[in-house]
């Protein structure tokens, strides 16, 4: 299972905006980064010699980064099984909004130019202190990680549009994670690093509170908050 991972920065925005008569709250807004090149310190996308692709006609693969056989690649592929180009890996952009309220913070998420009918599901990383986008997290440094929103991992998946568009919405109550650690009331305040990782299942196939086979899904976009 991918229990370690990824990364990527965004530009962030950090505001306080009055919610109510007398209730301030936290809140950040950051640009989502596809996964790729100096944004990919795992180097998890690779060409069919296990390269960076470096031509937007490349076919992509996804190379094993977790799991044994570690460096095995396998292709990413559309829905309907053609070959996933580098250029249609690429068209990918989005942000992402926490807000620090009473009952816990909320996280609204908007993606565009995502593999069209594609699924995918989004995971939450706690962090020792923040990173960058092309920083490698190591073990040591993730206090908590699981499934976005309910520990079951059903709030967490969503199918792309036909016009590869799609998001989550969602409100991170305190409690428990998934896979391990704790949640807690404020994101923004509470903890020193957050990253979601937005990850495609090339089987089209999701697995609940874990994200599945290394083989079979590949980490697409990444959110630093």
């Amino acid at each position: 299972m991918k229990k370690e991972f990824f990364i990527f920065l965004a530009v962030l925005f950090p505001i306080w905006s009055s919610c109510g008569d007398s209730d301030v709250h936290f809140t950040m807004t950051t640009d989502a980064v596809v996964v790729f090149g100096e944004n990919d310190p795992y180097q998890e996308i690779r060409d069919y010699q296990g390269d960076i692709p470096d031509d937007n006609t490349d076919i992509i693969y996804a190379k094993n980064i977790v799991e044994e056989p570690l460096d095995a690649l396998y292709e990413v592929v559309f829905p309907d099984r053609r070959p996933v180009t580098l250029a249609d890996w690429l068209q990918a952009e989005g942000n992402a909004t926490a807000t620090c309220e009473d009952s816990g913070t909320r996280i609204e998420m908007r993606f565009s130019g995502l593999i069209p009918g594609g699924t995918y599901t989004g995971w939450i990383f706690l962090l020792a202190r923040q990173k960058t986008s092309t920083d490698p997290i190591e073990n040591a440094e993730i206090r908590g990680m699981g499934a976005l929103g309910e520990p079951s991992g059903s709030q967490n998946v969503f199918v792309a549009s036909q016009e590869g568009k799609g998001g989550i919405s969602l409100t991170l109550s305190e409690g428990r994670l998934s896979i391990f650690g704790e949640l807690p009331l404020c994101l923004l305040t509470d903890v020193p690093g957050v990253l979601v990782v937005l990850d495609y299942h090339i089987d089209g196939m999701t697995h609940g509170s874990e994200p599945g086979p290394d083989k079979d899904d590949v980490s697409h976009m990444h959110v630093y908050f």
